[in-house]
């Protein structure tokens, strides 16, 4: 029975390392990755059309609510620039709600799938900056690659799972503005 269980679970590890090394970087959420567009995103989630869209010139965001996550219902804000996705915002139905036991499930899930949280990892300059804009605090995190940092984000009556690309100048794209057209100069000597 243990040799079973053995070979039964090398395939498995193969077969995830296969999969692994077939997908685009990192992956998370039902095959979800960086640079994917609002339309494949979409298609990954099982929707036809976002719950709430909001543009700015080089930035959308579209919000998908009622969602499952583990044991919670959640909205998930998924935010792109240039057309590219770029960061997750994953919002559990716990508003005034949560305590320290949520907090630590939290933790745990994201330990288990991406190992222990290092308290000593510095947080990317972009995600900081970000951070600091919305004066909201990092509770843990955790840097699965050199291109990915996941964290708990507490604010005063919620907390929230962040995922970013750390490579994206957030505040740059946020913004950014549309270049405004120099016009034609008139000819004022027919006048």
């Amino acid at each position: 029975m243990k040799r079973l269980f053995a070979v039964l679970l090398s395939a498995l590890l193969l077969f995830i390392c296969a999969a692994c090394a077939e997908a685009p970087g990192f992956t998370f959420r039902n095959g979800l990755h960086w640079g994917m567009s609002p339309a494949e995103v979409l298609a990954v989630e099982g929707r036809d059309e976002a719950d709430d869209e909001f543009f700015t010139y080089r930035t959308y965001t579209m919000e998908l609510e009622e969602l499952e996550l583990s044991k919670f219902e959640a909205d998930i804000g998924y935010l792109f620039v240039d057309g590219k996705l770029a960061a997750l915002e994953i919002d559990p139905d716990l508003w005034f709600e949560f305590d320290d036991e949520d907090i630590a499930y939290l933790k745990e899930a994201l330990t288990i799938v991406y190992g222990p949280v290092d308290e000593t990892l510095p947080v990317p300059a972009h995600v900081a900056a970000l951070m600091a804009m919305n004066d909201v605090q990092i509770v843990c995190g955790w840097q699965p690659d050199t291109d990915t940092y996941i964290c708990i984000v507490g604010y005063d009556s919620y907390i929230e799972l962040g995922y970013f690309d750390v490579n994206v100048d957030y505040l740059a794209m946020m913004q950014a503005v549309a270049p405004t057209p120099i016009p034609e100069p008139i000819n004022i000597r027919g006048l």
